[in-house]
């Protein structure tokens, strides 16, 4: 999960970065063997049901999503892991379209706060669930988009998500008939991570839309807060519309025939017909008692479950330290050891370097005297040596005829005075 602006998270979180991970483990899951597609199913599972748990407890708007985005991955790879390939490129299509439709609505509150924050010149988050309530009569479009939206997260008929999401639920049951251990664990934990999701996106919900305002008043003005314009609302709309069955499935209850599943050839429609009436019946009951009681604990002003500080609350709004234990494993032990290097370098490393520095300085000025005096003194006396010949040679050029005689006669008579005598 990364901070963002709304266009931004709502691209990221719903398609480009989601589907990147997902779409490449599923083109290349022939080539995983029963271990490898046993890790991922583990792993899937635990993520699901981590970043749900740690969503019950966030109370910034776009967090809260964001956790959501992390557990509905969670689910993919689930389905990925128990060879539901098909189901899992299935639930990255519908939770395209709604959650992207989240974070937009989510966007249009926090800009519609924001606005209502600066013209009052008020202090406080506009992002904090805590500060919210009673939008719902400001802002009915974005309230029932997100509405919308929140029913396909957690799987309520007649929606995108009740389609996808009893596929892999489905599945994972059928992939643990007939195993032991921690498998056996899988498709429970699938189904307990729906019920949170369903707690906790209603608790979203509750808290932002329903209730007495809770927003801060300066002076005797009253809470104004205005719906965003029709280039924030047309886009809702449209991905409201998109969240329901009609766009993947003309029949609401029947995964079988939906034309994205159907299209794929590793799509087996083969299932168990009880567990296929029961599960949904099952989850989605339980789902209208956790939304029912979401609302008693959140629709009305000053209620909160998670009011008390406990262990288990921090955990959850710690997310479950993950971020503490990565400090004190990689983060620390990179920095010491970095300094570490860091010292090394300046007392090792620098130390030899300046201990050579006395030696390099010394042998430089050697070489210097020596190149100055020696190498230049050979060269500049032979360039004396040359010069003074030139000059001794050029005395005999007068240019008068009778001194060249003369010239000419000594060296003949030396000549013969050298042969004759020796």
């Amino acid at each position: 999960a990364m901070e963002g602006p709304t266009s931004v998270s709502s691209l990221i979180h719903a398609a480009t970065m989601v589907a990147a991970g997902i779409f490449l483990l599923v083109r290349i899951s022939p080539l995983f063997d029963e271990t490898v597609l046993s890790v991922i199913t583990i792993i899937g599972t635990f993520t699901a049901f981590m970043a749900a748990t740690i969503a019950l407890t966030q109370n910034d708007i776009k967090r809260i999503l964001a956790y959501s985005t992390i557990s509905q991955l969670g689910y993919m790879m689930l389905s990925i892991g128990i060879g539901a390939t098909s189901e899992s490129i299935f639930h990255l299509a519908t939770h395209a379209f709604f959650k992207c439709l989240l974070f937009l609505a989510a966007g249009s509150v926090i800009h519609s706060l924001h606005h209502y924050k600066d013209h009052y010149q008020l202090d406080f988050d506009h992002q904090d669930i805590r500060n919210m309530g009673g939008l719902k009569k400001y802002m009915p479009i974005t309230f029932w988009t997100m509405l919308l939206a929140s029913l396909a997260l957690i799987g309520f008929p007649l929606s995108s998500g009740y389609l996808s999401k009893d596929a892999i639920l489905l599945k994972a049951f059928e992939w643990s008939d007939g195993k032991n251990g921690i498998a056996n664990l899988v498709p429970y934990l699938a189904v307990i991570t729906s019920w949170l999701t369903t707690f906790y996106i209603g608790r979203l919900i509750f808290k932002v839309f329903f209730g007495e305002s809770r927003l801060p008043i300066k002076g005797n003005t009253t809470v104004i807060i205005h719906e965003g314009s029709k280039f924030m609302n047309i886009p809702l709309l449209i991905l409201g519309a998109c969240s329901l069955f009609p766009l993947f499935s003309l029949n609401p209850f029947s995964v079988e025939q939906a034309w994205i599943l159907n299209g794929l050839a590793v799509f087996t429609n083969e299932h168990a017909d009880s567990l296929h009436i029961i599960l949904p019946v099952i989850i989605n009951v339980v789902a209208l008692l956790l939304i029912w009681f979401a609302y008693k604990v959140y629709g009305n002003r000053g209620n909160n479950l998670f009011q008390r500080d406990s262990i288990i609350k921090r955990f959850s709004q710690k997310a479950w330290y993950i971020n503490e234990v990565y400090a004190i494993l990689f983060v620390k032990p990179t920095v010491y050891f970095s300094s570490f290097i860091y010292t090394v370098d300046r007392v090792v490393v620098d130390g030899v370097v300046n201990l050579f520095v006395p030696i390099g300085l010394t042998l430089s000025a050697v070489s210097a005297w020596f190149d100055e005096h020696v190498i230049d003194g050979i060269v500049n006396g032979m360039g004396t040596i040359s010069k003074s010949i030139g000059n001794f040679a050029r005395s005999f050029q007068t240019g008068k005829l009778q001194h060249y005689l003369i010239t000419m006669l000594f060296i003949v008579l030396t000549f013969f005075i050298i042969i004759y005598f020796f």
